[in-house]
């Protein structure tokens, strides 16, 4: 990620491209269960030259936030914008019908409006988590420096090997009959994550987390559709009220991360 400056730069950069009468936007349409990212479009705008100008520093902001998910830095920005900005709006949601009168590709839409400042006001936000990493890592070394010249480092101690703990015994006596844990659903969950979080801070790309769990048609909690009318996983974030359909999702991902930690190992006959 690029340092503070360089986003306080690009901050201002973007600032003079803002106009009040100015309606450049960008529109975002995703094919759910493609498997694809969702394609963008910039519309409105007061002239040719205010679309080239923003495509050039928002090829630069996408480069600096090295995503390498998406080749396109333009489109690493604005899909950076469509999940963290307040100026990213879902439009509509709609099924095609196909010739034979059968129900093709289904829809998601969504626009940034005012992308200039939208993007000016994103840049501000990178600028303030570029600074107090670095004031961050900062303090780090100065306090690695002054444990070095007092001499209060840590004196290094050796591992002292243990005993493994030995695994109680199981008592399946008592257990209540239920429904069989869905082992198989709960790790393709967690390959999901694994994949999109290596970190484990899939939270703050949930949206990302939900597409990408219908792209790889993993079935959604059974009651879903019955008692919200969810129809995929990223329905909960498009029909989100009062944020209930995002707790949802997180609360049923972070069951299926649990089931998969419990899955017993399979054994070789």
């Amino acid at each position: 990620m690029a340092d503070s400056q360089f986003w306080r730069d690009m901050e201002a950069r973007f600032r003079a491209l803002t106009n009040p009468a100015d309606d450049l936007r960008a529109d975002w349409d995703y094919i759910v269960g493609s498997g694809k990212l969702g394609g963008w479009r910039l519309a409105g705008g007061l002239s040719k030259s205010a679309r080239t100008r923003f495509e050039a520093l928002a090829r630069m902001a996408g480069a600096a936030i090295e995503n390498p998910a998406i080749s396109d830095p333009v489109v690493s920005w604005l899909d950076l914008l469509r999940q963290e900005s307040s100026s990213f709006r879902l439009e509509f949601e709609f099924t095609e019908t196909l010739e034979d009168g059968t129900n093709g590709p289904h829809h998601l839409t969504g626009t940034v409006w005012h992308v200039c400042e939208a993007s000016a006001d994103h840049c501000s936000v990178l600028e303030s988590r570029a600074f107090a990493a670095e004031r961050a890592d900062i303090g780090v070394c100065r306090q690695a420096s002054n444990k070095e010249m007092t001499g209060d480092a840590e004196p290094r101690t050796e591992a002292v090997p243990t005993q493994p703990a030995t695994p109680p015994k199981s008592n399946d006596k008592g257990r209540k009959r239920g429904p069989r844990p869905d082992y198989e659903t709960a790790g393709r969950v967690a390959e999901v994550i694994a994949r999109l979080a290596p970190g484990g801070c899939w939270r703050s790309n949930l949206d990302d987390v939900l597409m990408a769990l219908d792209d790889a048609k993993i079935p959604t909690p059974k009651r879903w559709l019955e008692k919200h009318e969810y129809r995929n996983w990223y329905a909960a974030v498009t029909a989100d009220k009062a944020g209930r359909g995002r707790h949802l999702a997180i609360e049923a991902i972070k069951h299926h991360l649990k089931r998969a930690k419990e899955r017993p190992p399979e054994t070789i006959p």
